[in-house]
């Protein structure tokens, strides 16, 4: 398998909460058995070793 394009980068992704919501779902289906994401909320994940980790979900502060 090839080396992945943006290993040890930061990468922002801007989506519909629909689609925010099932990618949880799927990384991480022990803590996220159902999601609700409000409009324009912050949701940070990060990917080390292998494994995914949600540092921040479904946030507004900044509003």
């Amino acid at each position: 398998m090839s080396k992945i394009k943006h290993t040890d980068k930061r990468i922002l992704i801007v989506s519909h909460g629909a689609l925010i919501g099932l990618s949880l779902q799927h990384l991480l289906p022990q803590r996220f058995k159902r999601t609700f994401i409000e409009n324009t909320s912050l949701t940070i994940l990060t990917h080390t070793n292998n494994d995914w980790a949600c540092q921040l979900y479904n946030c507004t502060k900044h509003l």
